[in-house]
């Protein structure tokens, strides 16, 4: 959900800055209340009834055009709302009822989050770590809280059982040579296991970079080899796309949808050496090691491959079949993360 609310904010901020050239002046309802009348729709959706869905789709394409200019208090903004057209095609073109349910699904919450972001509220409060590391050591008022007594207990009896001992040794030349190959033995226990502890939590804090700078959109080391595709693409490649398509450069979206998901499938660790591979290839070699990511990342082939290299302009059908298969295809991908 955290990565869709952000694609959704992504979104609208392409949104604020795309160019109006293309789009009809409108004098719509608000966005809002046409977001929550297509989620209505598509609640109450039959994923049994095919013909129904296709009504649906059609009623909910009307609601929310994929582009459209409307007032603000700033001025004509044009709005891109082709994730939802992605999304209903996807529904749209399901051929089974369990096929049509997951996208009913999927669409829903797409559009639950869109709904959330365009609902005006109070700015999310700031986290403060210091302020929890402090609550966890002193407590809400000051005092010393639960946590930070029992650690004092616990260094306090160690202390004293040290001292006991050493009392109890006395000055028995044999009980202090024991004592001494005793004491280093445990010493050099004591040292493994710190080496252990710091091995452990440099691992743990070079993760936590890690999934940041993929949060960010980065990859995971200094150079991912990519396709051919991928190159030159900014680090949003959705974004990329999205714009590309609003100013009518089919090929140059549908390229960028490509490049973005073989892209994603490196950073993800899915595949390596993609640049040597052609795309043939590397759809095999996403079955043999992820079977399930095969078939969305070979449906974006088959759009990309006469759009790109036989120069034969996809339209904005091609590009909205593309956009869906690379929805699956993320998706796919963050689920087999998640697990």
């Amino acid at each position: 959900m955290r990565a869709r609310l952000a694609l959704v904010v992504a979104m609208a901020l392409l949104a604020l800055v795309a160019s109006a050239s293309g789009a009809a002046h409108a004098e719509p309802e608000p966005l809002l209340g046409r977001v929550g009348e297509a989620r209505s729709l598509v609640s109450s959706l039959d994923p049994d009834d095919r013909e129904a869905t296709i009504r649906t789709v059609a009623g909910i394409r009307r609601l929310l055009p994929a582009e459209e200019t409307v007032q603000t208090a700033e001025g004509p903004v044009v709005t891109d709302l082709s994730m939802v057209h992605a999304h209903t095609f996807a529904l749209e073109q399901a051929q089974t009822a369990a096929a049509r349910e997951e996208a009913r699904e999927r669409l829903g919450a797409h559009l639950a989050s869109l709904e959330a972001a365009l609902v005006p509220g109070d700015a999310v409060l700031a986290s403060d770590p210091e302020l929890l590391t402090s609550l966890l050591i002193e407590g809400p008022n000051g005092e010393e809280s639960a946590l930070s007594r029992w650690l004092r207990d616990v260094i306090i009896a160690l202390q004293e059982w040290i001292a006991s001992l050493f009392a109890r040794i006395g000055s028995s030349e044999q009980a202090t040579t024991g004592f001494k190959a005793v004491f280093y033995t445990m010493l050099g226990v004591a040292a493994l296991i710190v080496c252990w502890v710091a091995y452990r939590v440099i691992r743990a804090l070079l993760a936590g970079a890690d999934a940041r700078r993929r949060r960010a959109g980065a990859p995971r080391v200094a150079s991912v080899p990519v396709v051919a595709a991928a190159e030159g693409l900014p680090a949003d490649a959705l974004a990329y796309a999205a714009a590309a398509a609003s100013e009518g450069r089919f090929r140059d979206a549908v390229r960028a949808l490509f490049g973005g998901a073989a892209r994603m499938l490196a950073e993800r660790g899915v595949v390596t050496h993609t640049r040597t591979r052609t795309n043939a290839e590397l759809i095999a070699d996403v079955a043999a090691l992820r079977p399930a990511l095969e078939s969305p990342l070979a449906a974006l082939a088959r759009i990309f491959e006469p759009a790109w290299y036989g120069h034969d302009d996809p339209g904005r059908a091609g590009y909205e079949r593309a956009l869906a298969a690379y929805c699956v295809l993320h998706d796919a991908v963050e689920q087999a993360s998640a697990s």
